[in-house]
């Protein structure tokens, strides 16, 4: 039996500590409890202040291919991945300052890159255009129709939209606005280019016995050579065709493909098993720094402050995130899985705020809480310990370490 829990136990120590999770209610809504505000599970009332969300895109077209010649790529028929037009609206693309997009390499390559069909690699298609636009829906309902807490019209100043340079993440961010305020709208949105590095270098994690074996078998099914067995590209692969409903080699089971995402998972954790707290911040770190400021400045701003940040991402960016918070549950996240965090200002006592995490809609129990509602500044004290002091001192990556893990392109997140 696979066991992959002490794998990532020992990185959950760096943050907040191990996880608990909770399927439950996001908050009472008290009789007379004012617009944006919950009761929380100590009885006090809460309003919310500021979200901040976090989102992988939705399901694309692959981005590694099988090896062998006896398998055979999916057909990705080129209509699959066409714009849904009555879904989307129209969103002014730019880079950090304003300036027209740049260019991305790694983005063009992928779309100079075909596919048996007409699409290209990594490609957006019309079933993840919906999966995003269904997370817009859900959002709309939790914060828009439940709590009253966003405006029912687009606003571009209670808003901000960020995405990695990457075509997939921007036409989910769109989706994403689209089905939070609605298809109709001006063209007022901006998507900033996010460059936050990621470790983006092949790893493998030691193999036992038990994988060994696996990977004989896997070897001998796709008539290749073992050292060609990748489970991180060959997830990739087989998530992408049955999201699609894609057949995928004959003789692979739902055992073998939980044991392919089990060694997948197991081969990106391990790369923040040695030194964890400077994995992190390598990985992560920017995105922490973006965090908390964001959070600091709606308490000392909050009229200058936009109540909603949006930011479009890849798995790359959820999982070192869900490890920071010590709420990695061992799964791969799936296509337009969310992070949400909200932070809340006691209505009684003012200056007092609370940060609660939600992942794909359940709340998070920040470990070693008693709390879903965790103190700023307990949770400021954890994550400021992942902020890099000087990045370009702790990085020193060269420019030709290695190949992306996930979706992201290398230069984002």
């Amino acid at each position: 039996m696979l066991t992959l829990t002490s794998r990532w136990r020992i990185i959950s120590a760096i943050g907040l500590g191990a996880v608990a999770w909770h399927s439950q209610s996001t908050g009472a809504l008290a009789e007379g409890c004012p617009p944006a505000c919950v009761i929380d599970d100590q009885g006090r009332t809460l309003r919310l202040r500021q979200l901040q969300v976090f989102f992988r895109h939705g399901a694309r077209t692959p981005i590694h291919s099988v090896p062998g010649n006896q398998n055979p790529s999916a057909s990705w028929d080129a209509d699959m991945c066409q714009s849904l037009p009555d879904l989307e609206r129209t969103l002014r693309i730019t880079d950090a300052n304003g300036a027209p997009r740049p260019t991305n390499l790694a983005n063009e390559k992928q779309k100079l890159s075909m596919l048996p069909g007409g699409c290209h690699l990594g490609c957006l298609t019309k079933t993840g255009r919906q999966d995003v636009f269904e997370l817009g829906r859900r959002l709309r309902t939790r914060y828009m129709e439940e709590i009253a807490f966003l405006p029912t019209d687009y606003n571009s100043e209670q808003v901000t939209v960020r995405s990695t340079n990457i075509e997939r993440t921007i036409e989910s961010a769109r989706m994403v606005v689209s089905g939070l305020f609605g298809t109709i709208g001006e063209d007022r949105a901006t998507i900033a280019r996010l460059r936050h590095p990621m470790v983006a270098r092949a790893y493998h994690a030691r193999n036992d016995q038990t994988q060994s074996e696996f990977t004989a078998q896997m070897a001998r099914l796709l008539r290749v050579g073992e050292e060609e067995i990748h489970y991180v590209g060959l997830r990739d692969n087989f998530v992408a065709r049955l999201a699609h409903n894609k057949s995928i080699p004959p003789g692979i089971t739902r055992t073998m493909m939980r044991r392919i995402e089990g060694y997948a998972v197991r081969d990106v954790v391990a790369l923040f098993q040695d030194r964890p707290e400077e994995t992190l911040r390598l990985t992560c770190g920017l995105v922490i720094k973006d965090i908390l400021n964001n959070m600091q400045h709606m308490q000392e701003h909050p009229l200058q402050s936009p109540p909603l940040r949006l930011y479009s991402a890849h798995d790359t960016t959820l999982m070192p995130l869900l490890l920071a918070f010590g709420a990695f549950d061992g799964h791969w996240p799936p296509y337009a899985a969310d992070i949400t965090l909200e932070l809340f200002e006691d209505q009684h006592q003012h200056g007092d705020y609370y940060v609660r995490a939600l992942y794909c809609g359940e709340i998070i129990r920040m470990p070693n809480q008693e709390s879903d509602f965790v103190p700023y500044k307990v949770f400021h004290a954890a994550m400021d310990r992942l902020v890099p002091k000087n990045l370009t001192a702790e990085c020193r990556l060269q420019n030709n370490t290695g190949a992306n893990l996930g979706d992201g392109d290398g230069s984002s997140f």
